[in-house]
């Protein structure tokens, strides 16, 4: 790493303005929209086909949002774009978005976006879209309003009032799907219409990035790795959100700048002096890895976000994402630590050639990663915390009353019943992990790590080169943390000759003696 990466640099970047009441421009699909006042954009996931905008009010914790979505009309019917982005011609069946069996044009798919909402509020499981208003837009263009509420059996302040507009012309329909909790619906009820009602199509022409959104950080532009990935997410940046390029990263951020530079310059140093180090790739990772940070949880979870999640590294979209936990400017223990945890699922998965490890491996080594500490920029040797904040005190508890589960079993858990005990496969993998890294001194059971993954690099590349088994016909190998031959035999490698029960055994006394 060159010094100048090590140096805290001020980024001077031209940040443009959050979103108030006024127009909304969508150049890349041509239409525009006014959007009410204190309501920001968010951006929608990088595999989404059909959701093309979102909003939210960031005056309201319950979620009172904005989604628009987009179908293309094709030989008289709506289709959304394949996988390749390609719209199919005349002679093409309508397709359906994303894989994810939704109905592929505006009407049907609202009436199943909400059904499932009516059936968990109301109990109505038959619930169907009120009769829609037409509704006079402009001289020349018209649309159907939908007025709809739901009131909720449990609690009444979770009960919601809903607004969506539908609008064509020749070759797209666009539905506007206003939300908001219940008691917010006499004040909101006129501006949602407006708002809808202000809908008009456009030319489409996509806007040129004048790279006044980001800034290269820590290396020439020629030394940007995946530039031609980069620019595509660069083109579909919305709102206020900016980037800031790295050699092997590209941080996507809404959060504060100071912290965004920080994680810029922490993920560069965990690359190389953390995950490549203990684990290096068998061939150079010549991607651009994403990283997106969301400015708090609303946002992180109007993304798309799993509930209870404090990050996580989505492979099908590409990206890590998590939000900003500081409750201050400067960045936490938690923050990042979540930023170590999900930067090593990242990383493995491209070192693995694009496929995921085991999950006692791959969870286990991502809470070893959170514990990385430093005292400055300069300490190439990586120190670590040795008692894990989240993990020590229940790995401590369960040796105590006996509930640790054998290696043995351990080492075969599927993902879902590594998941369903969560608190304790968890501190169990991290003090797994740690122990095998920095505890025991049994050499061949220090090997055990380095074996497994080497053995998983080499399945992985025989495979690309058309050699291996890669598992279960028509699945992706790896997926989920799934055991497919590969780690089959990578596992028999790592573990041969070892006593699994005397290796159970040893690693509770190293637990009780040394952690």
């Amino acid at each position: 790493m060159s010094k100048k990466l090590l140096l805290l640099l001020a980024v001077l970047v031209a940040f443009p303005a959050v979103a108030t009441a006024g127009k909304y421009e969508d150049k890349k699909y041509g239409f525009t929209i006014t959007i009410l006042k204190d309501w920001t954009q968010t951006p929608v996931q990088p595999n989404e086909k059909v959701e093309v905008a979102k909003f939210k009010d960031d005056r309201d914790r319950n979620f009172a949002d904005l989604g628009i979505y987009r179908f293309q009309i094709s030989g008289g019917a709506v289709a959304t774009e394949d996988a390749t982005g390609d719209v199919p011609g005349e002679e093409d069946l309508p397709r359906v978005p994303a894989g994810w069996g939704m109905p592929d044009n505006a009407k049907d798919y609202l009436q199943a976006l909400v059904s499932r909402r009516a059936r968990m509020m109301t109990g109505n499981k038959d619930w169907k879209l009120p009769k829609a208003k037409d509704v006079k837009f402009s001289k020349t263009l018209r649309g159907d309003i939908y007025i709809f509420e739901f009131e909720s059996k449990r609690m009444r302040s979770s009960s919601t009032f809903h607004m969506a507009g539908i609008v064509r012309n020749d070759s797209e329909e666009f539905l506007i799907f206003y939300s908001t909790p219940k008691n917010r619906a006499k004040k909101l009820k006129g501006p949602f219409l407006s708002s809808i009602r202000s809908f008009r199509f456009g030319d489409g022409e996509v806007e040129e990035d004048d790279g006044a959104r980001g800034k290269i950080w820590g290396c020439k532009p020629e030394d940007l790795l995946g530039v031609e990935k980069r620019n595509k997410i660069k083109e579909n940046l919305v709102g206020s959100w900016r980037y800031i390029d790295t050699r092997h990263y590209i941080i996507i951020f809404n959060c504060d700048v100071r912290l965004a530079m920080f994680i810029a310059r922490r993920m560069e140093y965990m690359r190389e002096f953390a995950y490549e180090r203990v684990f290096p790739p068998v061939e150079p990772i010549k991607e651009a890895m994403v990283v997106r940070v969301c400015k708090e949880m609303d946002e992180y979870y109007h993304y798309g976000a799993p509930r209870g999640s404090a990050g996580y590294w989505a492979s099908m979209d590409d990206e890590l994402v998590f939000p900003d936990l500081a409750q201050s400017k400067k960045p936490d223990v938690k923050t990042v630590g979540v930023m170590a945890h999900e930067g090593f699922h990242q990383y493995i998965y491209y070192a693995l050639l694009k496929h995921n490890p085991p999950v006692w491996f791959n969870e286990g080594y991502a809470e070893y990663f959170f514990c990385v500490n430093f005292k400055s920029w300069n300490e190439k040797k990586l120190q670590f915390d040795k008692r894990h904040p989240m993990r020590y005190s229940t790995v401590k508890s369960a040796v105590g009353t006996g509930e640790m589960i054998p290696i043995k079993d351990f080492i075969k858990m599927s993902q879902g019943q590594y998941y369903s005990k969560a608190q304790l496969c968890y501190s169990q993998g991290w003090a797994f992990a740690t122990w095998l890294k920095n505890v025991t001194r049994n050499k061949r059971y220090q090997e055990i790590p380095k074996i497994f993954f080497q053995e998983m690099q080499k399945g992985y590349s025989e495979q690309a080169r058309g050699a291996g088994d890669g598992g279960v016909p028509g699945l992706p190998p790896g997926i989920r943390g799934r055991r497919n031959q590969v780690t089959i035999d990578a596992m028999k490698k790592a573990f041969e000759g070892i006593d699994l029960d005397k290796l159970d055994k040893d690693f509770l006394k190293g637990v009780k003696r040394d952690m």
